[in-house]
Formats: C-alpha cells, sequence, structure tokens
C-alpha cells in the first residue's frame, strides 16, 4: 500500500485501523521513498509512504489511513483519511520459500520471477538523525518493495546501532538498479553522507 507523502510538511501518515490479524498481517513499518534523483528534482519534494501487508486466511478487513500533524491541537481532524477494503479470497496453498538475503552492493543480485529477497545494511543508528532512504527510480516491472523491518545490536541499548532489513520481490524479468542513499530527511541541501547501488537481475 503506498499514499502520496511529504514529511518535510510536518504531515505524517499513520494506520489509525489495524487490520484483522486473522486475516492479513503488516511486514515490517512503513517506510518513505524519496523520488529519483535528477537535475529536475525539487528539494523538498515529497515521495511515497509505503506498508506492506500478507494475506494469511480467507476473510474481509478493513484499513484506516490518517495524514496528520504531530503538533496539531488534540481534536484536530486529520489533513486527509483513506480506507482501504481488502478481501483474501483464498488462503495460501503452499508455504513461502526464505528469501536470501543480500548485504554487499559489489555483488549482483540474481534471482528468479516470483522469489523473495532481502536487503541487510547494517549497524545505523538513528539517534544521529541520519535514515536510509530508497529511490523511487527503479523499475517496478522487475521488483516490488514490501516492507523494511530493524533489528537491534545486541543489548538493545538506546541509541545502539541496528540492521535494517529491506524485503522485495521478483515480480518480472530485467535488470534493475536500486539506490539507497543515507540522507538526514531535513536536510534537503547536503548531499548523502553515504549511497548504496544494488544490481539486480531477474530471470
Amino acid at each position: 500500500m503506498s499514499l502520496a507523502s511529504n514529511p518535510t510538511t510536518g504531515y505524517t501518515w499513520s494506520i489509525t485501523q489495524a487490520p484483522d490479524s486473522k486475516v492479513v498481517t503488516q511486514k515490517g513499518t512503513s517506510t518513505f521513498i524519496a523520488p529519483a534523483a535528477s537535475s529536475s528534482t525539487v528539494v523538498g519534494a515529497g515521495g511515497l509512504e509505503v506498508w506492506t501487508f500478507h494475506a494469511v486466511a480467507k476473510g474481509n478487513t478493513n484499513i484506516v489511513f490518517e495524514n496528520t500533524q504531530a503538533q496539531a491541537p488534540t481534536g484536530t481532524p486529520p489533513a486527509q483519511t483513506h480506507n482501504v477494503s481488502v478481501t483474501v479470497v483464498a488462503a495460501p496453498t503452499k508455504p513461502v520459500p526464505k528469501p536470501k538475503t543480500y548485504t554487499n552492493a559489489k555483488t549482483p543480485i540474481n534471482e528468479t520471477v516470483g522469489n523473495e529477497f532481502l536487503i541487510n545494511i547494517p549497524e545505523q543508528t538513528g539517534s544521529t538523525g541520519f535514515k536510509w532512504l530508497l529511490s523511487s527510480g527503479y523499475n517496478h516491472g522487475v521488483v516490488v518493495f514490501e516492507g523494511v523491518t530493524f533489528i537491534s545490536a545486541t543489548g538493545g541499548q538506546i541509541g545502539a546501532a541496528q540492521t535494517e532489513v529491506w524485503r522485495f520481490k521478483s515480480v518480472g524479468k530485467g535488470t534493475t538498479k536500486l539506490t539507497f542513499s543515507y540522507v538526514q530527511p531535513f536536510d534537503k541541501t547536503t548531499p548523502a553522507a553515504q549511497t548504496m547501488v544494488f544490481t539486480v537481475n531477474i530471470n
């Protein structure tokens, strides 16, 4: 599920009605996908906030998203509300194979259509204000983004480094590149502190 979003405005999306977990479960947290960088990219331009859900059993459920400002007075209605009705027509018929994990951007990712795969970006700490953003400038007909989860470092201390686990699914044959930039989202003028580009080949 993807919704147009621009965190620089102070407005963010949140789920105010979660789906029935017996029918649909959420995979990871949402993430912001920035627009592909180009000479025409506008500073502070919006992108997409993306959530991934997994159908687990036949049934019906609803998901409600609301777009609000964190500093708005209590009782202020949301700027936008998005209600999604979900119908799962059949339960999965076979188990999903465990996805492969990739960590080295210098090594091409070779997968088969239908497979999921993970990209681990290790040892990042959120206390610095930096976060990894995925550029939207990849071929969505080859792979689709399915969500991101976070694995805390051993010990779980506040501000400790963590590993970001990005999940994708191969949906069509071809080659594309996944570009990750390590930035402070509120700073639209300073170049990315780091950039990682993974080449993906789907057969």
